[in-house]
């Protein structure tokens, strides 16, 4: 009888325990992933003009700006943001330039580390999910197990 009361005691506290540690294993997960490089380009903007573009020499993860992890400028008076990315060309809009002026841009951006193994980034990414899926199947099940000996 205390089996029973038990069971599904357990499985809450193995469900509070995994929410606990989920934010983690998603940065590790999102570590594992990822991987940062830093490419640095002249910039030129004329009358008028406050964006620029710069080439990065990998894709930015999952070709989205969010991927990128910093702009600094060389000019004081810039306030460098991402704005677009052409997965194509691989080329970064980056807004909040100062008109007319010529500075060198540094962007910090993440791109895919998994490289030849292209099956290993989608599978990683689904991680966390399976984790949680599995407690709840394993928490059903022992309080299925439980109530069905009653």
């Amino acid at each position: 009888m205390m089996v029973k009361v038990l069971t599904p005691i357990v499985g809450i506290l193995l469900i509070l325990v995994a929410i606990q540690f989920l934010p983690d294993v998603l940065g590790a997960t999102h570590e594992t992933v990822t991987d940062q490089a830093t490419v640095t380009g002249n910039v030129t903007t004329g009358a008028g003009v406050t964006t620029g573009a710069v080439t990065l020499f990998q894709p930015l993860y999952g070709d989205a700006a969010t991927s990128v992890v910093s702009i600094t400028s060389t000019l004081g008076s810039d306030n460098p943001i991402p704005a677009s990315y052409v997965s194509t060309t691989q080329a970064l809009t980056v807004s909040g330039l100062a008109q007319s002026q010529n500075r060198i841009l540094t962007v910090v951006h993440e791109y895919d580390a998994t490289g030849d193994a292209t099956g290993l980034s989608p599978v990683l990414r689904m991680l966390p999910t399976l984790i949680v899926l599995g407690l709840l199947v394993i928490v059903v099940g022992a309080s299925m197990a439980g109530f069905r000996g009653r």
